[in-house]
């Protein structure tokens, strides 16, 4: 079983943040449940940090926070996979930013089980490329074989444009970012929590950042629309401190005119059918870094 340590103030509640560990087959871990004999405090904190597998810090506005800095130095030094909780508008120091933050109410289950299905994901990444034959491999670039492309394209051609719903549509582009060797994270469908779901690119993580948001919508027809997604996007992106999302909708206005009217180059927008149009020559990470180049420069394809 994979264990977690969770490093807290003393007398903060963890009962619902151990509840969602648990649930994802973690073993919980936290310094208050340790036994010191024969070792002292930090040497015993040392090893446990050591061998687990995930490490969450979470803060509070109102308890002492320094132990926790001290065991999020341990865990960083030890290279461990790393979420931190930290009430909304705290300031957290600045050396943390690289890490996934989470700026949420600290009873905020589903978040924390999302971030925790993301690392989860992440790691599994790698095996799950190498077990998917629908690749071919190509100086260390998935690149999808054209036919299952062409299998998504008559999908989405078959597909009943007036009936069709955006819950649908999910499901299609999750199968389709899955076929491309994209690791998604699928999450809860309750309004105002975050996108659609999520997925972790090292390809583009250097340009986007990870976790890169995924919201799915079926028509943009008007500005009014185009800014009401680019606004929920950038309270998602500020709740789970991604850096970026991708808008894929299947019908509306280009997505040029879009971007010049929202201005929101961390917020891409892609026409579906352009997209698989796209995966047919070239890979995931080169179709959007092409995308984005033609939305944040103007350059050509």
């Amino acid at each position: 079983m994979n264990t977690c340590f969770v490093s807290a103030p003393a007398g903060f509640n963890l009962a619902k943040i151990k509840k969602i560990i648990i649930q994802k087959d973690f073993e919980f871990i936290n310094a208050s449940d340790i036994f010191y004999h024969g070792k002292t405090i930090s040497e015993k904190i040392n090893n446990l940090i050591s061998l687990s597998d995930l490490f969450i810090a979470v803060f509070d506005k109102k308890l002492e926070n320094g132990n926790i800095l001290f065991e999020l130095g341990i865990a960083v030094a030890h290279k461990k996979q790393i979420i931190i909780i930290a009430p909304p508008n705290y300031r957290l120091p600045s050396d943390l930013n690289d890490f996934l933050i989470l700026n949420i109410p600290q009873d905020n289950i589903e978040a924390l089980g999302f971030a925790i299905d993301q690392f989860l994901e992440a790691a599994d990444k790698t095996m799950k490329k190498r077990e998917r034959k629908s690749f071919i491999i190509d100086d260390g670039i998935s690149k999808p074989v054209g036919n299952k492309i062409i299998e998504f394209k008559n999908r989405l051609n078959n597909m009943n444009i007036e009936d069709i719903s955006e819950n649908k549509l999910v499901n299609f582009v999750g199968d389709l970012l899955k076929e491309v060797g994209i690791s998604v994270i699928q999450h809860s469908h309750k309004p105002d929590l975050t996108a659609d779901f999520a997925i972790w690119s090292d390809d583009l993580g250097a340009i986007l950042g990870n976790p890169i948001l995924i919201e799915i919508k079926k028509n943009i027809w008007s500005r009014s629309q185009a800014s009401k997604v680019t606004n929920k996007l950038i309270r998602y992106i500020e709740k789970t401190n991604s850096k970026s999302a991708i808008v894929f909708y299947l019908n509306g206005l280009s997505s040029i005119e879009i971007q010049k009217y929202t201005n929101q180059y961390n917020i891409i927008f892609y026409q579906l059918g352009d997209f698989i149009e796209q995966l047919q020559s070239n890979s995931f990470s080169d179709t959007l870094r092409i995308h984005r180049n033609i939305i944040a420069h103007g350059e050509d394809v």
